[in-house]
């Protein structure tokens, strides 16, 4: 994968930058594979990851679950709120053929 430095400060993002460590200001990144693009997240992410959020089998070995548009958001609301503390890194998955969104991921519990 490669970074795209720079990217992620977009319209929709909570983030407050940057966010500096002892190894330097902790940024987010745009990542890139031969498949999918971790981007950062953003709230208007919200429409494409709600079909694939509405497939109860992806909640399975999970503690939470959120098949509804409003537990959705909630979700992608609080990782934005992680992000904004400092404390997280939060990213939408998406396929680079197609600029779907089938999932997210994210960096937690960061301790600056």
């Amino acid at each position: 994968m490669k970074a795209a430095k720079g990217e992620g400060a977009e319209a929709g993002s909570a983030l407050s930058l940057p966010l500096t460590g002892p190894w330097g200001p902790l940024e987010p990144v745009t990542l890139e594979g031969a498949t999918v693009r971790l981007e950062p997240l953003r709230i208007d992410h919200l429409e494409g990851l709600l079909p694939v959020a509405s497939d109860p089998e992806i909640w399975r070995w999970t503690t939470t679950v959120h098949t509804s548009r409003a537990t959705l958001a909630g979700y992608l609301e609080s990782a934005l709120a992680d992000q904004a503390a400092g404390r997280a890194l939060p990213f939408a998955t998406v396929l680079r053929a197609t600029g779907q969104p089938v999932g997210s991921t994210r960096f937690g519990n960061i301790s600056l």
